[in-house]
Protein backbone atom coordinates (compact mmCIF):
# COMPACT_ATOMS: atom_id res chain seq x y z
CA UNK A 1 0.00 0.00 0.00
CA UNK A 2 2.70 2.51 1.22
CA UNK A 3 4.97 1.34 -1.84
CA UNK A 4 1.78 2.23 -4.27
CA UNK A 5 0.64 5.58 -3.00
CA UNK A 6 4.21 6.90 -3.05
CA UNK A 7 3.77 5.72 -6.72
CA UNK A 8 1.60 8.62 -7.50
CA UNK A 9 3.10 10.75 -5.07
CA UNK A 10 6.62 10.15 -6.93
CA UNK A 11 4.13 10.43 -10.05
CA UNK A 12 2.56 13.67 -10.09
CA UNK A 13 5.68 15.17 -8.48
CA UNK A 14 7.21 14.71 -12.20
CA UNK A 15 8.10 18.36 -14.26
CA UNK A 16 5.59 16.11 -16.87
CA UNK A 17 3.80 13.87 -15.70
CA UNK A 18 2.73 10.87 -18.22
CA UNK A 19 -1.63 11.04 -18.73
CA UNK A 20 -3.33 8.95 -17.86
CA UNK A 21 -0.74 6.64 -15.56
CA UNK A 22 -0.93 4.49 -12.63
CA UNK A 23 -4.07 1.88 -13.71
CA UNK A 24 -2.61 -0.86 -12.11
CA UNK A 25 -1.48 1.08 -9.10
CA UNK A 26 -4.89 2.60 -8.22
CA UNK A 27 -6.46 -1.10 -9.45
CA UNK A 28 -4.41 -2.47 -6.36
CA UNK A 29 -5.20 0.33 -3.69
CA UNK A 30 -8.91 0.53 -4.77
CA UNK A 31 -8.63 -3.44 -3.36
CA UNK A 32 -7.17 -2.93 -0.60
CA UNK A 33 -8.74 -0.09 0.21
CA UNK A 34 -11.87 -2.39 0.60
CA UNK A 35 -10.58 -3.49 4.03
CA UNK A 36 -11.91 -1.83 7.35
CA UNK A 37 -10.63 1.34 7.45
CA UNK A 38 -10.07 0.58 11.02
CA UNK A 39 -7.41 -1.78 9.99
CA UNK A 40 -5.52 0.75 7.81
CA UNK A 41 -5.23 3.39 10.04
CA UNK A 42 -3.13 2.17 12.65
CA UNK A 43 -0.52 1.96 10.34
CA UNK A 44 -0.15 5.73 10.97
CA UNK A 45 -2.94 7.15 8.85
CA UNK A 46 -2.81 4.59 5.97
CA UNK A 47 -5.81 4.88 5.00
CA UNK A 48 -6.17 8.84 4.30
CA UNK A 49 -2.92 8.68 2.41
CA UNK A 50 -3.81 5.58 -0.05
CA UNK A 51 -7.22 7.07 -0.64
CA UNK A 52 -6.07 10.91 -1.04
CA UNK A 53 -3.46 9.64 -3.75
CA UNK A 54 -5.65 7.55 -5.21
CA UNK A 55 -8.70 10.50 -5.54
CA UNK A 56 -5.27 12.58 -6.81
CA UNK A 57 -4.63 10.26 -9.28
CA UNK A 58 -8.31 10.36 -10.86
CA UNK A 59 -7.86 14.27 -10.61
CA UNK A 60 -4.84 13.99 -13.04
CA UNK A 61 -6.12 11.83 -15.22
CA UNK A 62 -9.22 13.01 -15.77
CA UNK A 63 -8.53 16.34 -15.27
CA UNK A 64 -4.86 16.99 -15.91
CA UNK A 65 -4.69 18.97 -12.16
CA UNK A 66 -2.37 18.08 -9.90
CA UNK A 67 -3.41 17.73 -6.31
CA UNK A 68 -1.27 20.09 -4.17
CA UNK A 69 -1.78 18.14 -0.98
CA UNK A 70 -0.32 15.06 -2.79
CA UNK A 71 2.95 16.82 -4.36
CA UNK A 72 2.76 20.29 -3.09
CA UNK A 73 4.50 23.01 -4.86
CA UNK A 74 7.80 24.60 -3.35
CA UNK A 75 9.70 27.78 -4.36
CA UNK A 76 13.47 27.78 -4.47
CA UNK A 77 13.08 30.81 -2.53
CA UNK A 78 11.20 28.90 0.29
CA UNK A 79 13.47 26.26 0.76
CA UNK A 80 16.94 27.94 0.17
CA UNK A 81 15.88 31.59 1.29
CA UNK A 82 17.53 34.39 -0.96
CA UNK A 83 19.85 33.49 -3.86
CA UNK A 84 23.47 33.34 -2.46
CA UNK A 85 22.04 33.98 1.36
CA UNK A 86 24.98 34.07 3.21
CA UNK A 87 23.56 33.63 7.05
CA UNK A 88 21.41 30.82 6.03
CA UNK A 89 24.69 28.76 4.09
CA UNK A 90 26.84 29.54 6.93
CA UNK A 91 25.10 28.11 9.35
CA UNK A 92 23.93 25.12 7.64
CA UNK A 93 27.99 25.01 6.98
CA UNK A 94 28.79 25.35 10.76
CA UNK A 95 26.01 22.19 11.78
CA UNK A 96 28.09 19.86 9.32
CA UNK A 97 31.68 21.34 10.61
CA UNK A 98 31.14 21.27 14.44
CA UNK A 99 29.39 18.09 14.88
CA UNK A 100 31.62 15.49 16.16
CA UNK A 101 31.28 12.52 18.05
CA UNK A 102 31.22 13.27 21.92
CA UNK A 103 32.58 11.16 24.48
CA UNK A 104 32.12 13.70 27.93
CA UNK A 105 28.79 13.84 29.10
CA UNK A 106 27.66 16.43 32.21
CA UNK A 107 25.74 14.22 33.44
CA UNK A 108 24.13 17.70 35.72
CA UNK A 109 22.60 18.37 33.11
CA UNK A 110 19.04 16.20 32.32
CA UNK A 111 18.22 15.26 29.54
CA UNK A 112 14.51 17.32 28.26
CA UNK A 113 12.27 14.76 27.11
CA UNK A 114 10.28 17.22 25.09
CA UNK A 115 13.85 18.86 22.97
CA UNK A 116 14.58 14.62 22.42
CA UNK A 117 11.21 14.80 20.62
CA UNK A 118 11.53 17.87 18.89
CA UNK A 119 15.16 16.84 17.18
CA UNK A 120 13.63 12.93 16.53
CA UNK A 121 10.34 15.09 14.68
CA UNK A 122 13.05 16.56 12.74
CA UNK A 123 15.06 13.76 11.81
CA UNK A 124 12.43 11.60 10.86
CA UNK A 125 12.25 13.49 7.50
CA UNK A 126 15.20 11.71 6.32
CA UNK A 127 14.45 9.98 3.37
CA UNK A 128 13.85 6.15 2.89
CA UNK A 129 13.09 3.75 0.19
CA UNK A 130 9.24 4.15 -1.18
CA UNK A 131 8.63 6.32 2.06
CA UNK A 132 8.43 2.88 3.54
CA UNK A 133 9.88 4.96 7.11
CA UNK A 134 10.77 1.47 8.32
CA UNK A 135 13.45 3.24 11.06
CA UNK A 136 12.70 3.63 15.04
CA UNK A 137 14.84 5.11 17.55
CA UNK A 138 14.12 3.51 20.71
CA UNK A 139 15.47 5.69 24.05
CA UNK A 140 16.71 4.94 27.06
CA UNK A 141 17.19 7.60 29.99
CA UNK A 142 17.32 4.51 33.33
CA UNK A 143 21.01 4.14 34.33
CA UNK A 144 20.44 0.68 35.36
CA UNK A 145 19.26 -0.27 31.66
CA UNK A 146 21.61 1.67 30.27
CA UNK A 147 24.67 -0.07 31.82
CA UNK A 148 23.17 -3.63 30.70
CA UNK A 149 22.85 -2.01 27.00
CA UNK A 150 26.04 -0.66 26.88
CA UNK A 151 27.79 -3.44 28.40
CA UNK A 152 26.31 -5.61 25.41
CA UNK A 153 28.51 -3.09 22.94
CA UNK A 154 32.18 -2.96 22.60
CA UNK A 155 33.05 0.50 21.55
CA UNK A 156 32.28 3.06 25.17
CA UNK A 157 35.01 1.82 27.04
CA UNK A 158 36.17 4.81 29.35
CA UNK A 159 32.83 7.09 29.25
CA UNK A 160 30.28 4.82 28.73
CA UNK A 161 29.28 4.96 32.71
CA UNK A 162 28.86 8.49 31.62
CA UNK A 163 26.29 8.54 29.25
CA UNK A 164 22.99 10.29 30.05
CA UNK A 165 20.84 8.32 27.47
CA UNK A 166 21.15 5.48 24.95
CA UNK A 167 19.29 5.62 21.38
CA UNK A 168 18.83 2.24 19.59
CA UNK A 169 18.49 2.54 16.00
CA UNK A 170 16.43 0.14 14.45
CA UNK A 171 14.28 -1.04 11.32
CA UNK A 172 11.33 -3.08 10.92
CA UNK A 173 12.43 -5.96 8.65
CA UNK A 174 8.90 -6.63 7.43
CA UNK A 175 8.79 -3.57 5.43
CA UNK A 176 11.30 -5.49 2.94
CA UNK A 177 10.91 -8.80 0.94
CA UNK A 178 13.12 -10.39 -1.73
CA UNK A 179 16.70 -10.50 -2.19
CA UNK A 180 16.62 -7.38 -4.39
CA UNK A 181 15.96 -5.41 -0.97
CA UNK A 182 17.80 -7.45 1.64
CA UNK A 183 20.36 -4.41 2.16
CA UNK A 184 17.85 -1.47 2.05
CA UNK A 185 17.19 -2.08 5.81
CA UNK A 186 20.97 -1.11 6.85
CA UNK A 187 21.02 1.94 3.77
CA UNK A 188 17.20 3.38 5.02
CA UNK A 189 18.45 2.73 8.73
CA UNK A 190 21.92 4.46 8.52
CA UNK A 191 20.62 7.29 6.59
CA UNK A 192 17.72 7.96 9.67
CA UNK A 193 20.39 7.27 12.36
CA UNK A 194 22.67 10.11 10.35
CA UNK A 195 19.52 12.55 10.09
CA UNK A 196 18.31 12.16 13.82
CA UNK A 197 21.85 12.78 14.98
CA UNK A 198 21.91 15.86 13.12
CA UNK A 199 18.96 16.85 14.05
CA UNK A 200 20.02 15.77 18.02
CA UNK A 201 23.03 18.21 17.33
CA UNK A 202 21.10 21.35 16.51
CA UNK A 203 18.99 20.76 19.47
CA UNK A 204 21.93 21.18 21.55
CA UNK A 205 23.14 17.39 22.76
CA UNK A 206 25.87 15.66 22.53
CA UNK A 207 26.22 12.61 20.66
CA UNK A 208 28.45 9.46 19.62
CA UNK A 209 27.47 6.62 17.26
CA UNK A 210 28.05 3.08 19.10
CA UNK A 211 28.50 0.82 15.95
CA UNK A 212 26.55 -2.77 15.98
CA UNK A 213 28.68 -5.29 14.52
CA UNK A 214 26.99 -8.12 16.69
CA UNK A 215 26.13 -11.82 16.37
CA UNK A 216 22.38 -12.47 15.99
CA UNK A 217 22.50 -13.95 19.74
CA UNK A 218 23.66 -10.34 20.86
CA UNK A 219 21.16 -8.55 18.81
CA UNK A 220 18.83 -11.20 20.36
CA UNK A 221 19.76 -10.12 23.80
CA UNK A 222 19.01 -6.28 23.21
CA UNK A 223 16.38 -6.97 22.01
CA UNK A 224 15.22 -8.91 25.15
CA UNK A 225 16.28 -6.69 27.46
CA UNK A 226 14.88 -3.42 25.88
CA UNK A 227 11.69 -5.51 24.68
CA UNK A 228 12.33 -4.81 20.77
CA UNK A 229 10.27 -7.20 18.77
CA UNK A 230 12.14 -9.73 17.10
CA UNK A 231 11.13 -8.35 13.69
CA UNK A 232 13.44 -5.05 14.47
CA UNK A 233 16.83 -5.15 13.55
CA UNK A 234 19.34 -3.12 15.26
CA UNK A 235 21.49 -0.87 13.17
CA UNK A 236 23.07 1.09 15.36
CA UNK A 237 23.29 2.75 18.73
CA UNK A 238 23.85 6.35 19.66
CA UNK A 239 25.03 7.89 23.00
CA UNK A 240 23.13 11.09 23.73
CA UNK A 241 23.81 13.82 26.56
CA UNK A 242 24.97 17.48 26.80
CA UNK A 243 28.89 17.97 26.25
CA UNK A 244 30.45 19.94 29.43
CA UNK A 245 32.09 23.16 28.91
CA UNK A 246 35.52 21.95 27.86
CA UNK A 247 35.81 18.84 26.15
CA UNK A 248 37.65 17.11 23.96
CA UNK A 249 37.14 15.15 20.51
CA UNK A 250 39.26 12.79 18.58
CA UNK A 251 41.13 14.39 15.41
CA UNK A 252 39.39 12.36 13.31
CA UNK A 253 40.97 13.84 10.03
CA UNK A 254 38.93 13.74 6.70
CA UNK A 255 39.67 12.30 3.43
CA UNK A 256 40.91 14.51 0.83
CA UNK A 257 38.10 16.06 -1.61
CA UNK A 258 39.70 14.65 -4.53
CA UNK A 259 39.67 11.30 -3.01
CA UNK A 260 35.99 10.88 -2.00
CA UNK A 261 35.13 13.19 -5.07
CA UNK A 262 35.28 11.60 -8.40
CA UNK A 263 33.46 13.71 -11.36
CA UNK A 264 32.96 11.49 -14.57
CA UNK A 265 32.88 12.44 -18.39
CA UNK A 266 32.01 10.37 -21.04
CA UNK A 267 33.51 7.45 -22.01
CA UNK A 268 32.32 7.95 -25.64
Amino acid sequence: MTKDYHRIEKGLALEDPRRPFGSSVAARISLALQAPEQSLSVSGGLYEYASTALEALDLWNEQGSVDDLVAPERSCHEVWGPLGSEPYSKAIEHMFLTRRSIRSFDASIPIDIDVLRSAVSLGRNAPSVCNRQSSEIWICTDSDLNAKILAAQNGNSGFGGSVPAVGIVVTDSRLFSGAGERNQRWIDGGLFAMSVVYAMHSKGFATCMLNWSMTNRESDYLRKICGIPQNYDVVTLVAIGHAPQRFRVARSPRRALNSVLKIMHSRG
